[in-house]
């Protein structure tokens, strides 16, 4: 399978999808307890306001409009227009909106060096050449730019096949993100952080750091006390260097290397 005729059947899936998509637990925010947990995250992680930031896989515009309220300049690509669509919606009457526009996670267009943030979210799973995309992030921040991605192991433990069982969408997951759409994706299948960690590395990105997102995890468990136990959901933060920056960076967190598989997380 060429990489168009994947690229066409996953946006296919996520243009069919953009309703049901931010009525799904996690995808969209409830109340404000949820919306302040994402609020204190991203002001942890992103440099002070306004920086230009680009949001890769923007889907519904969950962080990119969170992000423009926080007072940051944000682009948000997806190739999916129905859900580029609902996220024009959310951002009708913002102050600040997002910018939003059609376009490849694996080589969104800009000028190099143009923005300060490059962050994703629930994102890097779905690529089928993650190296590639990440080569291209950096090549949009500018020295020193930062690097973010929010996501998850969503099938440790779990069958893909039978993702969201049970709801009107779940034929179409089997058909679109079919066996053969599923071994075409590096990351999908991960059962731990090692790999995207590695290749955040070999993309050329240092002070990689991987943390835990544990009371995003301990509030849905809060919310909903019968439902699945959260898949492990963690942000990973790098950064483009700095002219002749030397990488190799150990993954820290609170001053302790972080351990990567589900069991230790």
């Amino acid at each position: 399978m060429s990489h168009d005729d994947l690229q066409d059947r996953i946006t296919a899936y996520w243009n069919a999808r953009g309703v049901s998509y931010d009525e799904s637990v996690g995808h969209s925010l409830r109340d404000e307890t949820e919306r302040e947990i994402w609020l204190q995250l991203l002001r942890a992680q992103l440099p002070p306001a306004p920086a230009q930031v680009l949001d890769v896989g923007t889907g519904t515009g969950f962080l990119a409009i969170l992000l423009s309220e926080l007072g940051h300049e944000v682009v948000g690509v997806d190739l999916s227009t129905g859900m580029l669509a609902l996220a024009q919606a959310k951002a009708d009457g913002l102050a600040r909106p997002p910018v939003f526009a059609v376009g490849d996670a694996h080589d969104p267009t800009g000028a190099p060096g143009s923005f300060d943030v490059v962050i994703s979210r629930h994102l890097l799973w779905t690529l089928s050449d993650p190296l590639r995309a990440l080569k291209s992030w950096q090549r949009l921040l500018r020295p020193g730019g930062v690097l973010i991605i929010i996501d998850g192991l969503w099938w440790v433990g779990t069958d893909p096949a039978d993702s969201d069982a049970g709801e009107p969408w779940h034929a179409m997951w089997q058909s679109h993100y079919s066996t053969a759409v599923q071994a075409a994706l590096p990351l999908m299948h991960a059962q731990s952080l090692t790999p995207a960690e590695e290749l955040v590395r070999a993309a050329g990105f240092v002070q990689v750091s991987i943390t835990r997102l544990a009371a995003l995890e301990q509030f849905e468990r809060a919310r909903d006390p019968g439902a699945r136990e959260p898949q492990p959901r963690f942000v990973l933060r790098s950064r483009r260097p700095i002219t002749g920056e030397a990488a190799g960076n150990v993954a820290r967190c609170n001053g302790t290397r972080l351990r990567r598989s589900p069991a230790e997380l």
